[in-house]
């Protein structure tokens, strides 16, 4: 029998995304000098990362990251023997663009940064901004020996939950299960440990030996995806009579209301109140095998088909219990301005901000997995980029779709009686500007490569 997790050994990050800390910063380095390098990170490893459950005692969190090339500079090629594939080849590759649909605006030539060029990531999470800069200052002066900075980039998780195009967002928050289910905690779904953990019996039942730098710890997509709010909604008003059916229209294409309710059937209508208890319960399309509620092709049924997948709904969620992931993203730059919503939206708090800044702001979305290919290229390629996905016949996702897919029409279908409606040249409002694969290693696999 496997000995339970020892969690004291994992980055926290696998067990919280720091909701406590809403402001953070994403921080890039390169090798400079490996042994300084080494020694430098060692220390930082001892004195700011996290590991282990939090039990509110944190008053800041910090995460490292590495990529291949990175791990590879500080402990030479063959440590990286037994790693996932998609990992040591990184993102940016022949095969990789293809399968995430990264070509025309999304080709990594444009991008900002790639794992090539970072070898090294600290996630940096505070209560504040000013706590987030106290933790930077000492990441700064302790990797000044051995590592050359690449780029820093605050985000943030929002009071009110929304991302840039005003929709609530990390509703469904999935956990490991460490053997403490309580299934009655409302949004919580449950992983097998082996879905985000090297070594750990996944969800298939299958059971295999960590390599050396995998024991404790996880894999991590991150990309950088720019969202043109402006742009979304001028689009979507120019398919409606009203700013009314301009947010049932966004939220056909997205899957959910603005404010997280789900999309029923029927003629466009006002966003119903949103009532936490709804908005929380496990979602199922089981009742809505037409789609006539959340279309198939919308994002949230893309990203996660549920019990819909196969005809026996306890088939199609076992299939889609492999390909899950744990998301852990949050939003970079300001606000868009209020006036680039339609009239009557609900997002709270917006205020006024740099009307000159509409593109300056986006998602760092980051998911933990234990399989690269299978988990988060699957979902990309085989889910939202796939124009045949549950019997359409030319539509990929509408909201974040990969660029030059065979067959994509730019479409969305929306199911209704006794017609359909058909939104036709759906814009590109997301541009993927920076990405990368990287290993969230456990503490000692950490100790062992920087102490050689």
């Amino acid at each position: 029998m496997k000995p339970p997790l020892d969690t004291g050994d994992i980055q926290a990050l696998v067990f919280s995304g720091h909701g406590r800390f809403p402001e953070s910063l994403a921080m890039g380095f390169a090798v400079a000098e490996p042994e300084a390098a080494k020694r430098s990170a060692l220390g930082l490893v001892r004195s700011e990362i996290s590991f282990g459950l939090s039990r509110g005692e944190r008053t800041r969190a910090a995460q490292l990251l590495l990529s291949a090339v990175g791990v590879a500079a500080l402990g030479g090629p063959a440590i990286l023997e037994g790693l996932d594939t998609a990992f040591r080849e990184g993102m940016v590759s022949p095969q990789r663009s293809r399968a995430l649909g990264d070509a025309g605006i999304n080709d990594p030539s444009g991008w900002l940064w790639r794992d090539r060029d970072v070898h090294l990531m600290l996630l940096v999470y505070g209560p504040d901004a000013a706590g987030v800069e106290t933790t930077a200052r000492a990441v700064r002066q302790t990797l000044a020996s051995g590592w050359k900075a690449v780029f820093e980039l605050p985000v943030c998780s929002p009071q009110d939950r929304r991302e840039p195009f005003g929709f609530r967002d990390g509703i469904t928050s999935p956990r490991i299960d460490l053997g403490d289910l309580n299934l009655r905690e409302p949004g919580v779904d449950f992983l097998a440990p082996g879905d985000v953990l090297l070594g750990e019996r996944t969800a298939a039942g299958t059971l295999n030996a960590p390599p050396p730098l995998g024991v404790g710890g996880s894999y991590l997509a991150i990309r950088q995806v720019e969202q043109d709010v402006e742009a979304f909604w001028k689009f979507w008003a120019s398919q409606s009579r009203n700013a009314q059916e301009a947010i049932w229209l966004a939220a056909k294409a997205v899957g959910r209301w603005p404010n997280g309710m789900p999309v029923g059937a029927g003629a466009a209508g006002p966003q119903p109140p949103a009532v936490e208890e709804e908005i929380m319960r496990p979602m199922s399309f089981t009742a809505d095998q037409e789609g006539t509620g959340c279309p198939y092709g919308a994002h949230i049924r893309r990203a996660n088909p549920r019990d819909t997948l196969e005809t026996d709904p306890r088939v199609s969620l076992a299939v889609v219990a492999q390909h899950r992931i744990i998301r852990r993203g949050r939003m970079y730059g300001a606000r868009a301005p209020t006036a680039v919503y339609p009239a009557g939206f609900d997002v709270p708090e917006l205020g006024a901000s740099d009307p000159e800044a509409s593109k300056d702001r986006g998602l760092l979305f980051m998911c933990l997995c234990s399989d690269l290919t299978g988990q988060f290229e699957f979902i990309q390629q085989t889910w939202l980029n796939n124009p045949q996905f549950a019997d359409r016949r030319d539509e990929s996702d509408p909201i974040t779709p990969g660029v030059d897919v065979v067959q994509d029409s730019r479409r969305l279908s929306i199911p209704g009686k006794p017609m359909r409606r058909r939104i036709h040249a759906l814009p590109r409002w997301s541009r993927v500007r920076a990405g990368g694969y990287f290993l969230l290693p456990g503490r000692r696999a950490l100790e062992h490569l920087l102490s050689q």
